[in-house]
Order: structure tokens, then sequence, then C-alpha cells
């Protein structure tokens, strides 16, 4: 059976795959800096979208 991930993550969550202090996780999604939706009062974030936009705002310095 495979096991299935959870597409949904809490700020915490976020900050640990993004390797970012909560505080700057909540404070960019409310800026609207990071993909996030609000539901019941509560930040949560996708994770594919998440991911997507990790490689999306990545600097390739290799180019440099």
């Amino acid at each position: 059976m495979k096991k299935r991930t959870r597409r949904k993550l809490d700020v915490h969550e976020a900050a640990e795959v993004l390797g970012l202090n909560y505080k700057t996780v909540y404070r960019k999604a409310h800026a609207g800096e990071i993909p996030s939706k609000k539901l019941l009062g509560k930040v949560w974030f996708e994770k594919p979208s998440l991911l997507k936009w990790l490689k999306d705002s990545t600097v390739d310095r290799s180019q440099e």
C-alpha cells in the first residue's frame, strides 16, 4: 500500500519545508509573497504550490 502524504501544511510545517522561521513564513504569507490560503482564521499552505514557489523563487547562481 502506498503511503499518502499530506498536501496541506500549517505555518510550522511550511517553515520546516522552506527552512525559514515560522514567523517569517507567516509574515510572507500575510504579505502575499508565499502562496497560502486562510481557513477559519488559520493560514494553510498546499505543499505542491509551496514547492513550486520555492523552485521558481530560487536564484540560479550558475548563470552569474
